[in-house]
């Protein structure tokens, strides 16, 4: 991790339930402190990336400890971000790489999940529902295929 030679930029109003500086510069339409300042001073920043607090402060807005990363690579660079912290190995023991995981959101957060625990629930949900799921392939054929 990168060593941080310039004081932070606290952010004294509001935060969300994860701990960023949160402003509201649309009505109903929250954004990240640190964002707002990034894009006024770097310009645009694309919706898929995080911007990574290299001080590990969540409430820094100063735009030198800001780092614009892919949202998976954030996830690795925090092992886990705000579900498994620390963790390099899921429930059932598969490695969380950065081949290995996927990135799904709960409650607006960014969660790591295992690609090969997901591949496996979805073979069983399609063994499982094989029947329904032809019945309505040939139902859709049916109402479609002249």
């Amino acid at each position: 991790m990168s060593t941080v030679d310039s004081a932070c930029w606290i952010w004294l109003g509001a935060t969300d339930q994860a701990g960023y500086g949160r402003v509201y510069p649309k009505p109903g339409k929250p954004r990240g402190y640190h964002r707002v300042v990034w894009k006024e001073l770097n310009g645009h920043i694309d919706q898929n990336m995080d911007l990574h607090h290299l001080c590990e402060n969540k409430r820094c807005y100063n735009p030198k400890h800001l780092l614009p990363v892919g949202r998976v690579a954030h996830m690795y660079i925090h092992s886990g971000g705000y579900t498994w912290r620390g963790k390099n190995k899921c429930r059932r023991g598969h490695p969380l790489t950065v081949g290995n995981i996927r990135v799904r959101f709960s409650k607006g957060y960014p969660m790591r999940v295992c690609h090969v625990c997901e591949n496996i629930k979805r073979a069983a949900w399609r063994k499982e529902n094989r029947d329904h799921c032809r019945k309505q392939l040939r139902d859709w054929r049916a109402r479609n295929v002249h």
